[in-house]
């Protein structure tokens, strides 16, 4: 029989040792864990308890909001039916639900309709646009023979269309020297303002015409009984418009506008007839005599002062600072010293005494034949030395010239200072 082997007791001990120690490691472990579990859980609970009293407070402002809202609601609801009553006027007051408040802090103001019983929000203030006011416009008629309508208010500006003379269009308003406008074929656009004129009979184009009386009285209508404006003399300009019956429509040299009886009209200065000169007036064919001392004092006057206006422009018919032609301009200077003179050229023929070239004196008027028919197309001063002063056509403008450039027209002199 075997006999049996023998244990090794130190290794059983080594064996018993290390499952003790993962026992005591496995335990430590799960206590451990357990502690962190219930801290985890602590925290949880924590939480949970502080969100429930912050929902509890919440709660409780809101409700606090709501019913001072609910108040104010109320406060302003009385005020309205209180209001309202007093201008007789009903409204349904029943009281108004708590769903019905907005509650939002965000809103500043609180509007209540009282018809619907409901809050709604204040609408955001939208200033208020300010519109240019319709310009409205008026009728004006073109007093040119051709009028160009550009798109912009400038003579570079692309052409749109042409009017003429007598047509009638839409005037709305003046900027600078244009005016815009709509054409009677609904063209838009800008024509120069001057040549637009408020009434169709100041369209029609003038034409120069002649004095063929003494004295033609202009009247303020085209009746003989009507106002007397002033009269014109024989060989005088007028610019004519038309004829009304017997009676022409005309501007006088002055700028006196009326009318006058249409057969003391002609159509050019060699149609006046001529009249013999009263010796009554002091006229004389023959030569003068030479200026007294006072006369040549006066003639000095006049000359001096018809100097002063060299440069005035020319302008046809004018009679004044801003422009003239020859016979205005004669006219002017003298007027100025008392002495009074036909407002045309022609009639300067039989004015004063008949001086020859060789006895022209300071002051004298000189005439010369521009149109070679023998009657008087311009006239000037002389102004001594070989010179004289005149309204230039040509250069249009008061100058000086010498006399012997215009010996070719001269038609001779009349002295009117004694």
């Amino acid at each position: 029989m075997e006999r049996p082997k023998k244990i090794n007791t130190s290794f059983l001990l080594l064996v018993l040792l290390f499952m003790l120690t993962q026992t005591a490691y496995a335990l430590s472990a799960t206590i451990s864990y357990d502690g962190l579990t219930e801290n985890v859980q602590e925290n949880i609970t924590k939480e949970e308890n502080l969100l429930i009293e912050n929902e509890k407070t919440d709660s409780t402002n809101y409700q606090d909001t709501e019913k001072n809202a609910q108040a104010a609601l109320n406060t302003e609801s009385s005020t309205i039916q209180a209001s309202a009553s007093s201008n007789m006027i009903s409204f349904n007051t029943e009281p108004i639900p708590a769903s019905a408040v907005n509650t939002d802090l965000n809103d500043t103001e609180i509007i209540i309709e009282p018809e619907l019983n409901k809050i709604i929000p204040a609408p955001m203030h939208t200033p208020e646009l300010t519109l240019k006011p319709e310009i409205k416009s008026v009728e004006k008629y073109v007093n040119a023979d051709k009028l160009n309508v550009r798109e912009e208010p400038t003579k570079e500006s692309n052409l749109v269309t042409s009017i003429t003379r007598g047509n009638k269009i839409a005037y709305y308003e003046t900027l600078g020297e244009w005016a815009r406008i709509t054409t009677s074929t609904n063209k838009n656009g800008y024509v120069l303002a001057q040549y637009l004129v408020d009434s169709a009979d100041k369209t029609i184009k003038p034409v120069v015409k002649y004095v063929n009386a003494d004295k033609l009285n202009v009247r303020e209508k085209a009746t003989k009984d009507s106002k007397l404006i002033t009269s014109i003399t024989r060989g005088d300009k007028v610019t004519y418009y038309e004829i009304e019956g017997e009676w022409a429509r005309i501007t006088t040299w002055t700028d006196k506008n009326g009318y006058v009886l249409a057969k003391y009209l002609v159509n050019s200065a060699d149609k006046v007839e001529k009249t013999q000169v009263s010796r009554s007036t002091g006229s004389k064919t023959e030569s003068s005599q030479p200026l007294s001392v006072e006369g040549q004092t006066l003639a000095d006057k006049i000359v001096a002062y018809s100097k002063t206006l060299l440069g005035v422009p020319y302008v046809w018919a004018g009679y004044s600072t801003k422009g003239f032609d020859c016979s205005g301009f004669t006219k002017y200077v003298f007027a100025k010293f008392g002495i009074s003179l036909p407002r045309s050229s022609y009639a300067y023929s039989s004015i004063g005494t008949k001086v020859s070239r060789s006895e022209l004196q300071k002051g004298d008027i000189l005439l010369w034949d521009t149109e070679k028919n023998g009657t008087v197309g311009h006239v000037g001063i002389y102004i001594g030395d070989g010179m004289f002063i005149h309204a230039s056509s040509s250069k249009r403008k008061v100058v000086t010239r010498a006399l012997s450039t215009y010996s070719e027209k001269y038609l001779g002199a009349r002295r009117v200072i004694k």
